[in-house]
């Protein structure tokens, strides 16, 4: 699923910034451009959910260990 958000994500930023697009550019080069800025993105995303999500395993663990003895 990630993949296909992620392509969706990158072609409507581009169809955003197409204005931008200057025609004697690399069209290919310009596009990725954007997938590589998207996916950075991403992963900073994904990276910060998960120290959230790892940050809140370990307090319900502890408060659950501490309600257990």
């Amino acid at each position: 699923h990630d993949v296909d958000d992620l392509a969706q994500e990158v072609f409507l930023a581009a169809f955003r910034c197409l204005p931008t697009f200057r025609r004697e550019d690399d069209f290919g080069a310009w596009l990725r451009g954007i997938a590589r800025n998207t996916l950075s993105v991403h992963w900073r995303r994904t990276a910060r959910r998960n120290r959230a999500m790892a940050g809140f395993q370990e307090e319900v663990a502890r408060v659950v260990g501490t309600d257990l003895d």
